[in-house]
């Protein structure tokens, strides 16, 4: 079993930013319920990745409060068969593509708060 793991900071309280990486995984990789392992909105989520009809690695999510509305998330993934010619996954672009999905959501949010100062 290989394990790779990458870590960020993203805008929002714990439960909402489990929500968002929820819908990222079913939107980039068709996560289905069936395919979540664990969840617990706000701490944790872990999941299969499916691939070819198969499932042979596993993300894990957790979420921890970093602050007033920043979260920290640490991302591991774990494959089981791993071939000596396997890429390297890459998790930063996978937090990458989280925190650009959580982008327009914080954008907006800011703006509803500047026009009601």
């Amino acid at each position: 079993m290989q394990t790779s793991t990458s870590e960020t900071l993203v805008p929002g309280c714990p439960s909402t930013v489990h929500d968002e990486v929820l819908a990222l995984a079913s939107q980039v990789w068709g996560v289905r319920p069936d395919d979540v392992v664990t969840s617990e909105p706000g701490e944790l989520l872990v999941h299969g990745v499916p691939l070819d009809g198969e499932t042979n690695c596993w993300l894990t999510w957790t979420f921890t409060a970093a602050g007033a509305e920043l979260t920290r998330v640490h991302l591991s993934h774990d494959e089981a068969a791993v071939g000596d010619d396997a890429p390297e996954p890459d998790l930063d672009a996978v937090l990458g593509m989280l925190l650009t999905a959580k982008m327009p959501t914080q954008a907006a949010s800011d703006r509803t708060r500047e026009e009601t100062s």
